[in-house]
């Protein structure tokens, strides 16, 4: 009963004759409804394989996260199982935020930002470590806040906040269509691989591209060309630095290995010879010193000129000031001229170490800079042959031919007022009273202790 009263799906009436207009018109919807089926078909299908590959990429991004934290954790234990100190790898991103608006605000830092596009107040931008960006952030710090975000932040913020510029339009990423559109030809797809890229610092992280079919001016080709050109250049230099650097530690760490056989071997030597000599009822004699350390306990009032100069010679400008000096006639000459205004002694291996780690600081271009990193002490001394602390500390020590090139870089060590303070900077310390000046022999590692 029903299909008597449906309407038929055909325009023309049965019998009548259809023109030939409404036949092309029937074909072309009917042929346009199968390209359109077949389009979606192929379009879904492309679609879950994409998502199955997706899945796969998250997988082991999530793999990649974990075994980089694991790395971590591992190299934490051993630096602590090792007693070393465990130096967390440098930072490659960076999350910036404006806090400031624009009142007051002076030409420059108001560029910087627009370039940075940090156009409004609580704007905040993912940015690379590096040397231009840092100096970028140093002209406009008292008007941001920037730091070094987790990946649990990164990807809330993108989840949460995230969203394309696509036509110079703020549009949300409600589907993986969009940012495969805008991205799919950097091989990225979905929202994790947006994340991946983005807290890995990828090649993707910032990608300069020109728009398809556009003709590119020739000034920019040649930039193109240029930029190209000296990121290979320094991907080459920084991969021999790598190398040249991993080389130096390799040998660094032999040296001091054979360092440490040499003063076991010296100590264990001297102790096989005062075995020797209380054993045949003679004396030992100690051996001369070769190194002395000198503080300064005095300050400059009342100093007559010939003292202030040698001690300006010592390098010894301020209080607690304290310097490494090799044992010879001149030195113990002028040592004498200054007696009263400082004391010094023998010091031991653990006290040169102590001294160096903890209070060495290099004398660089005029400046006192800190011996944060071995490159430069190569920089340096590189052309002695030293190359790290522990050859700064050898040197020193044993007195070796650097001795005045090394002790001449290290800066004057500044110590601390002594814990417990002084006796008498009055009175000689071989008095019979006590005081503080003069020379204590080995007595002054005790101060030095108590100094650093």
């Amino acid at each position: 009963m029903a299909e008597r009263y449906a309407i038929s799906k055909e325009l023309a009436i049965e019998g009548a004759a259809v023109p030939e207009l409404v036949k092309l018109k029937q074909d072309r919807d009917k042929k346009l409804a199968e390209e359109k089926k077949n389009a979606l078909a192929e379009k879904q299908k492309a679609r879950e394989e994409e998502r199955a590959k997706l899945k796969e990429r998250t997988a082991a991004y999530e793999k990649e996260y974990a075994e980089g934290a694991a790395e971590l954790v591992k190299l934490r234990r051993e630096a602590k199982v090792n007693g070393n100190f465990f130096v967390e790898p440098e930072a490659k991103l960076i999350f910036v935020v404006r806090i400031a608006g624009i009142m007051k605000m002076s030409p420059k830092p108001r560029k910087v930002l627009q370039l940075l596009r940090l156009k409004q107040l609580h704007n905040g931008v993912f940015l690379k470590v590096n040397k231009p960006i840092l100096n970028m952030l140093k002209l406009v710090q008292p008007y941001v806040t920037y730091g070094y975000p987790s990946l649990k932040t990164v990807r809330e913020l993108i989840y949460k906040r995230g969203f394309g510029k696509v036509s110079k339009q703020r549009i949300p990423l409600s589907s993986n269509d969009i940012i495969s559109d805008a991205l799919g030809k950097h091989g990225i797809h979905g929202m994790e691989d947006i994340i991946h890229e983005i807290y890995t610092v990828g090649p993707n992280f910032k990608q300069d591209t020109v728009v398809e079919g556009a003709a590119v001016p020739e000034l920019v080709k040649l930039k193109q060309e240029r930029d190209a050109k000296l990121a290979e250049e320094k991907k080459k230099a920084l991969e021999e630095k790598q190398k040249t650097r991993e080389e130096e530690r390799a040998k660094l760490k032999e040296r001091t290995a054979a360092y440490e056989k040499e003063y076991a071997d010296t100590a264990a030597e001297l102790v096989k010879l005062r075995r020797e000599a209380k054993l045949n009822g003679n004396f030992f004699v100690e051996p001369e010193a070769k190194l002395i350390f000198v503080v300064r306990i005095a300050g400059i009032m009342k100093m007559s000129p010939k003292p202030r100069k040698v001690l300006q010679l010592l390098r010894l400008k301020q209080l607690h000031n304290g310097v490494f000096l090799k044992v010879n006639k001149p030195i113990l000459n002028m040592l004498k001229l200054v007696q009263p205004y400082v004391t010094y002694g023998y010091p031991s291996l653990k006290t040169v170490r102590e001294l160096i780690y903890k209070r060495g600081f290099g004398k660089v271009s005029k400046q006192r800079i800190p011996l944060s990193s071995n490159d430069i002490i190569s920089e340096n001394l590189g052309k002695h042959g030293i190359h790290g602390m522990e050859d700064i500390i050898h040197e020193i020590y044993t007195v070796g031919p650097s001795f005045k090139q090394v002790s001449n870089f290290l800066w004057p060590f500044k110590l601390s007022s002594p814990k417990g303070g002084f006796i008498n900077k009055r009175h000689g310390f071989c008095e019979a009273r006590g005081g503080d000046w003069g020379n204590r022999e080995d007595l002054i590692n005790d101060l030095l202790r108590r100094m650093n």
